[in-house]
């Protein structure tokens, strides 16, 4: 540290050594005021991570007990004959099985082609289980 000129006077000192505290306490205010942003900042931060994905864009996810092939085979246990895919969806629907899609016929036919438990009958156009 480089020592101060000999030629200052005691009061030009003096002032500078008042410039530096007031330059040191406006600093000292602005960094009090930074640090209460921050702590504003990270209380809405923490308000809205608390929301759960309320706040989110797009769709939430259905909670299923259990996966759509396993409604979709209990459903055509009980329907020897078996099912066409509007009649097989509403009772998959019926049976407790959640979906957000628009079209719920489109995710059973995928659930379908899917398993090879299944069969479809060309002449009646209805799904049953391999025999």
């Amino acid at each position: 540290m480089a020592s101060p000129p000999t030629t200052l006077s005691i009061p030009d000192l003096e002032r500078l050594l008042i410039e530096k505290a007031k330059r040191l306490e406006s600093l000292i205010e602005q960094r009090d005021k930074l640090q209460q942003q921050i702590e504003e900042l990270d209380q809405q931060i923490q308000n809205a991570a608390s929301l759960d994905g309320l706040a989110r864009r797009g769709r939430r996810r259905s909670s299923n007990t259990a996966p759509l092939r396993k409604f979709v085979l209990e459903v055509l246990q009980n329907n020897e004959n078996g099912l066409g895919i509007a009649e097989l969806t509403r009772q998959v629907i019926a049976a407790g099985y959640k979906s957000q899609s628009r079209r719920p016929e489109n995710v059973v036919h995928q659930c379908l082609y899917n398993t090879p438990a299944i069969e479809r009958n060309p002449k009646t156009k209805r799904y049953s289980l391999k025999k």
